[in-house]
């Protein structure tokens, strides 16, 4: 079998650099198969040419394999100078689906707006961000809210925080956001759950009854997103077969919500925006422009290309 390999590189705790490279391949019975020959130490500037040279030096001395004769695909994340490091190598590079998926919803959220266009949906899901530090950080912003829970009859729940780096995280915060929203809003109108640095009036906590808004839509749309995330991420099944299947199918639930008359406008004019973000810019004709989603959704026996002619009809 002819190994595919990713390769990221991370900071540990100590501010040290590494670069990982882990092999992935199938069997014949379709098993796959992964293991990581290498974690190296990588202190030197992340210019796209270091990155070639410690990724040809690692595959050549981890894996004796030449890559004149032997070319590998390789993928990571979108970063420019992974990217640019992938590419001056002999490797063939594949990009990161769940990244750019991640970077179409990001976007999404720069520039989907209130109608008064006063704040954007990062503004909104930055505060839930901020409350569930506050919350985390210390006992009375969260005894606030167990009490506030408790005389409404409602069960409190932890409001989980969001990291940056996983789109997912923040749908999550979002969603525990939401959840408690009568409970919020109740300590807000109290003014309760604010803070204060100095040299600035204190703010709330607490997202607006018009953020709330935006935050509920976000919410709604988002969820048919986080089953393509989940898809991606399975480590025991190959996911190259499923990515232009998974497209699809998020298309098409995104069009139910967007089309369903009970679906409120600020819902619709996001999901709106994000079908444009992810459809027409990251993965036009269901990724099908990729070769190799193409050739995994015409090989899947489940599939049998059938997408792709429904992209040529």
């Amino acid at each position: 079998a002819s190994p595919s390999v990713t390769t990221d590189i991370w900071t540990s705790r100590t501010r040290d650099s590494y670069l990982s490279l882990t092999c992935h391949f199938i069997d014949r019975m379709f098993r796959i198969h992964r293991w990581t020959p290498a974690v190296a130490l990588f202190n030197e500037s992340h210019t796209g040419e270091n990155i070639q040279a410690a990724l040809e030096s690692l595959i050549q001395d981890k894996l004796g394999v030449d890559l004149e004769s032997k070319p590998l695909f390789a993928t990571s994340d979108n970063a420019a100078n992974m990217q640019k490091g992938i590419r001056l190598s002999m490797l063939e590079v594949y990009g990161c689906v769940c990244h750019w998926q991640q970077l179409a919803i990001l976007d999404t959220f720069k520039e989907f707006k209130d109608e008064e266009e006063f704040y954007t949906l990062e503004d909104a899901s930055d505060k839930c961000k901020d409350l569930a530090s506050n919350l985390h950080q210390g006992t009375v912003g969260k005894m606030l809210l167990e009490t506030e829970c408790k005389k409404n009859g409602h069960a409190a729940k932890v409001i989980h925080q969001a990291n940056d780096t996983r789109w997912d995280s923040r749908l999550q915060n979002m969603k525990d956001v939401v959840y408690h929203e009568k409970c919020l809003l109740s300590l807000a109108a109290n003014g309760k759950l604010r803070v204060k640095k100095r040299g600035e009036q204190p703010r709330s906590l607490v997202p607006t009854h018009e953020e709330f808004k935006m935050i509920r839509g976000g919410v709604q749309v988002l969820q048919h997103c986080q089953t393509f995330t989940k898809i991606m991420e399975q480590e025991k099944t190959p996911t190259m077969p499923l990515v232009v299947q998974s497209l699809y199918d998020m298309q098409e639930e995104m069009k139910n919500v967007k089309d369903d008359l009970n679906t409120d406008e600020v819902t619709t004019e996001f999901c709106t925006l994000l079908m444009q973000k992810i459809f027409q810019e990251r993965f036009p004709d269901y990724g099908t422009g990729k070769d190799l989603a193409a050739m995994g959704n015409y090989l899947n026996p489940t599939c049998q290309g059938i997408h792709l002619k429904l992209v040529k009809c």
